[in-house]
């Protein structure tokens, strides 16, 4: 009888992590990776929490998901993925749930609510609010268990009048520990509380953590060893019957190097603001003067001061207005970007509302600015930087292209973090305490079916964990998966060792599904 626990540590680097293994820090981590195989863990591109554990739990790539961040582009507009969009139900859980296996998943962050499924199921991190739990009687007991369940934390939270708070590094470290205590005591309490057959946890905290205290290490340490023991006291639960996988779904690295793309896309002629300045420039402006003079917590503090009534107006008149919401003139705009994520989308005539290019300008415009951009320069040193951009029909199949981006820069040593707004004035800036993404994630596997060699492998993709799971199963793996079996993991003579790899088509409910998600998607429903 298989069972398998995938244990997700949202954002775990091996530039971090195994440097402390190799110190014995981290003994739970070091017992799976001698007792079994690990290696670098290629994530998407480009490489977000979203998509990443999308593509993981289904094994496809964004193209074939059908979006490649958080935010869906809708005309000039961007709505979150789950804007008009029910979750496809192509996912591990749902076909090991409809083959009768018992499901236990929880904090997986791209189940943003619950649904009926054969076990129990705790929606994520992007979870709207209502059906956290199925059975929807679980979420009292998580309450129980954890003294009121959280769902995450991150750099920003909001008020009760859905004002943005960006904490404090003191108070988002306390809060960060807090969340993470109880996950694991839910995810203890679910391990115990039912048969299982394939559980999957996802614990948020080192993102979290990297992403403010990279100039701390010692702080992002602490977290991972915080982590090792609640992995350790999972693994005490699971049975000695059960494959592990832990996996991240991206890297991390320094965010110092700031590429500032707006910008860029403004000082190349490839985006274009009216001459006349509109009230959310002003805005900007203000925010622009703040950040230079690095008076954004004198800024709040004045406002905290304030009476209430005050303090609404005047936070919200000083967000940080979205790029689509400038004074863009899109007559003349041939290129802009919008998420963190590196997409740069190009104002095409029939596509977009005001399009600037031909289609037949298309291909032409994409070489041109990948060109220039293979021209930055850094301003430190005067030299290139290598920069990693693709064109989308390059990294995407996709039926539906014209909801992804048509360029992606892919954060990595070179460019580290990539923002959208125009607050900065320069294309390259510095932020030495920030930490940002990078490609490669973590990736071990260990248990009764795999190779207890410690050995370090090459080539494996997150596509892979979707049908190398199914196979595990004895299962097959529908026609458009993108990844493989990674039979070369598994003991010799064991059931998935021997077994071949099955393949099936796909059944006429994940076509019609995939046939709504893309009207949605397109706004048309």
């Amino acid at each position: 009888m298989s069972k398998v626990i995938i244990i997700g540590l949202d954002g775990a680097t091996w530039g971090l992590m195994k440097p402390a293994v190799d110190r014995g820090e981290l003994p739970t981590i070091k017992r799976l990776m001698d007792n079994g195989v690990w290696a670098d863990f290629q994530s998407t591109i480009p490489a977000w929490t979203i998509p990443a554990w999308n593509s993981l739990s289904a094994g496809i790539e964004p193209g074939k998901l059908g979006f490649s961040t958080l935010m869906v582009k809708i005309g000039y507009d961007f709505k979150p993925f789950f804007y008009k969009r029910s979750l496809p139900k192509n996912n591990l859980w749902d076909i090991l749930s409809d083959n009768g296996k018992k499901i236990c998943i929880a904090n997986v962050p791209h189940v943003y609510s619950a649904y009926e499924i054969n076990g129990q199921m705790v929606a994520g991190w992007y979870s709207c609010g209502k059906n956290l739990t199925y059975p929807p009687e679980l979420e009292k007991n998580l309450n129980n268990v954890c003294s009121g369940y959280k769902i995450d934390v991150t750099e920003i939270d909001f008020d009760k009048d859905m004002l943005i708070e960006v904490y404090s590094r003191d108070k988002l470290r306390v809060k960060v520990k807090d969340v993470l205590l109880k996950h694991s005591q839910a995810f203890n309490f679910l391990l115990k509380s039912q048969e299982w057959d394939f559980a999957f946890f996802v614990f948020t905290a080192l993102d979290r953590i990297q992403h403010r205290f990279w100039d701390d290490q010692e702080a992002i340490l602490d977290m991972y060893r915080e982590l090792d023991q609640k992995v350790k006291e999972l693994l005490e639960l699971k049975g000695a019957d059960a494959d592990v996988f832990v996996v991240s779904d991206h890297g991390f690295g320094t965010g110092e190097r700031t590429f500032n793309i707006n910008q860029w896309l403004l000082k190349n002629g490839y985006l274009t603001l009216k001459k006349k300045l509109g009230y959310k420039e002003l805005v900007l402006y203000l925010q622009r003067y703040i950040e230079k003079l690095k008076l954004r917590n004198v800024a709040r503090k004045i406002i905290g001061i304030l009476p209430r009534p005050m303090q609404i107006k005047l936070r919200k008149e000083v967000r940080v207005p979205r790029v689509e919401a400038l004074n863009i003139d899109w007559k003349r705009t041939k290129a802009f970007a919008h998420t963190a994520a590196g997409e740069i989308w190009l104002n095409v005539k029939g596509r977009e509302p005001a399009g600037a290019i031909n289609p037949e300008e298309y291909e032409s415009t994409q070489d041109a600015i990948i060109s220039k951009l293979k021209e930055l320069t850094d301003p430190k040193t005067g030299k290139r930087i290598p920069i990693s951009v693709f064109k989308k029909q390059e990294i995407y199949n996709s039926r539906e292209p014209n909801v992804l981006p048509d360029l992606v820069i892919r954060l990595d040593d070179n460019i580290n973090t990539i923002i959208p707004s125009l607050i900065s004035k320069a294309v390259i800036d510095y932020k030495e305490d920030y930490g940002s993404h990078r490609p490669n994630g973590i990736f071990i596997a260990c248990g009764p079916n795999i190779r207890p060699s410690g050995q370090r492998l090459d080539d494996v993709k997150i596509y892979d964990v979707f049908p190398t799971v199914l196979h595990i199963f004895g299962l097959p793996v529908p026609e458009n998966a993108d990844g493989k079996v990674l039979k070369h993991i598994f003991r010799d003579n064991s059931p998935p060792a021997i077994r071949p790899v099955g393949y099936r088509k796909i059944i006429e409910r994940e076509k019609v599904e995939d046939a709504v998600r893309r009207l949605r998607q397109s706004g048309k429903i």
